[in-house]
């Protein structure tokens, strides 16, 4: 036991409570009669408070996820809605560029191969109602190219009648009977199936 000095140069000894000691003493006879010693119940506490920490630290990490989770929801919502005003605002743009490029390619076929007029022209005497006389309106640059199919179109329908007029499109006819009409002019045509597509976007 250790020792204590005092001024008076008088030895202290400790003193022990005999009330503390006989618990203590008490407290061993019972761990050892049970077969169970402090290392045991020392492990034991750990593994339980390791497991309720493991337990609670899942729980935190769950709930950090979820709010992850949510907040990735939240901004892919916002994305669409950016995207969605991206398109609306630029959907004019797009459908003027898609009428240009369509032209281009139908005018680019209209250059190659100029039969593609003639085959619009007998579709349009095909479907049109044929009573009467027939009157298609053309640009002079189709004149020559028309006069060399004018058996066929008669043939279709005896009573047609060539009409050259400047304000025609040098890529269509109008094609006119007693009671209808019908424009092959290609810009009018990719117009109108613009016009019916965007109808159809809008109405889904």
């Amino acid at each position: 036991m250790p020792k204590f000095n005092c001024k008076n140069k008088q030895t202290i000894v400790p003193f022990f409570m005999p009330a503390l000691k006989i618990h203590e003493e008490k407290i061993h006879e019972c761990f050892e009669s049970s077969g169970t010693n402090t290392e045991e119940i020392e492990r034991e506490a750990y593994e339980k408070g390791f497991e309720a920490g493991e337990k609670a630290g899942f729980a935190m990490g769950e709930k950090k996820a979820m709010v992850l989770i949510e907040r990735i929801d939240n901004l892919l919502n916002e994305l669409l809605v950016i995207k969605n005003k991206i398109l609306k605002e630029t959907e004019p743009q797009i459908i003027e560029l898609a009428v240009e490029i369509a032209k281009k390619i139908i005018m680019k076929e209209l250059s190659i191969d100029r039969e593609i007029v003639i085959n619009m022209i007998r579709e349009a005497i095909t479907k049109i109602e044929r009573t009467g006389m027939i009157t298609i309106k053309i640009n002079p640059s189709l004149n020559e190219m028309l006069n060399k199919y004018r058996e066929d179109f008669i043939n279709i329908h005896p009573d047609i009648t060539f009409e050259v007029d400047p304000s025609c499109s040098s890529h269509g006819v109008v094609v006119i009977s007693s009671s209808q009409e019908v424009i092959t002019d290609i810009d009018i045509q990719i117009k109108n199936l613009i016009e019916e597509m965007v109808k159809n976007l809008h109405g889904n």
